[in-house]
């Protein structure tokens, strides 16, 4: 039998893949080398030029499949955006119910920057996938890269995704604290012992734990900034239960936000739209 590289291989398979399914074939001689094509688009036909000449011995033969064959199409970017994009994923199936599916992925991954990351994985993951459908078509290659090795060599510094899912502040009093919260925003609070204190789904989870400091803008502290539909009566109520508001109601393009302190000086603002 003879041997292949792994390149010319490759170069089959992604004219198999160009275009529609169907469209373009190529035929593996395990026998002899040689590899065969047949465009429907560009009306040329190696295969069957080969086949009237009888150079081709189909029991020695192997069709290229299509990447779809190897679930390397739809299912390939599911998996992408599972692993990489997993904020996401639910928006990119979405994606493709409709026509234009991969030209809608390609502005979106181009807008989240994972352009070059898509790219990377996807010629990774056919490789591979191309590798293990030669060794179970028993084609012999001289130059075939490691499948272990070929995601991890191509797909090293990928991000990985992480919501912001809980954030702490800290508090002097406690009890100041919780009574401050639920007043002015309907919070409710989960008691962990005498010096913490914790709250759940206001946008994110959370807690205030007992400390002699506080959160500050002008101290480098991030700001948390909260939402509301009425701007005005937040602000009244910041005031009537023990906050200060420390920079009054601004417009900025799209809404408006105050910067305000709880009883205890952490910092904090609110937002709404115009």
């Amino acid at each position: 039998m003879a041997t292949f590289k792994f390149g010319d291989i490759e170069d089959a398979f992604d004219y198999v893949s160009f275009g529609e399914e169907g469209s373009n074939s190529a035929v593996i001689c395990l026998d002899t080398g040689e590899i065969y094509t047949a465009s429907e688009m560009a009306d040329e036909d190696e295969i069957e030029q080969a086949d009237e000449a009888e150079l081709i011995d189909w029991d020695k033969s192997v069709a290229v499949p299509h990447k779809n064959d190897l679930d390397l199409g739809r299912d390939l970017v599911f998996q992408f955006a599972e692993k990489f994009m997993d904020n996401n994923y639910d928006k990119v199936r979405d994606m493709f119910r409709g026509r234009g599916a991969y030209r809608r992925f390609r502005e979106f991954l181009a807008r989240k920057g994972k352009s070059q990351l898509w790219y990377d994985y996807e010629n990774a993951r056919q490789q591979q996938e191309l590798v293990e459908w030669c060794t179970l078509k028993g084609i012999e290659l001289d130059d075939a890269p490691a499948t272990a090795d070929i995601l991890k060599e191509k797909i090293t510094d990928a991000a990985i995704p992480c919501d912001i899912s809980y954030v702490e502040f800290p508090s002097i009093d406690l009890e100041k604290t919780k009574k401050f919260f639920t007043s002015t925003f309907d919070w409710s609070f989960t008691d962990f012992g005498p010096e913490y204190i914790s709250f759940k789904e206001q946008g994110v989870h959370g807690g205030f734990y007992k400390a002699d400091v506080k959160c500050s803008v002008s101290h480098g502290s991030a700001l948390i900034v909260l939402y509301a539909t009425q701007l005005d009566k937040v602000q009244d109520l910041v005031l009537k239960n023990g906050g200060a508001i420390v920079k009054p109601i601004v417009e900025f393009p799209g809404g408006q936000r105050f910067h305000f302190t709880d009883p205890n000086g952490n910092e904090y603002a609110v937002w709404s739209e115009l």
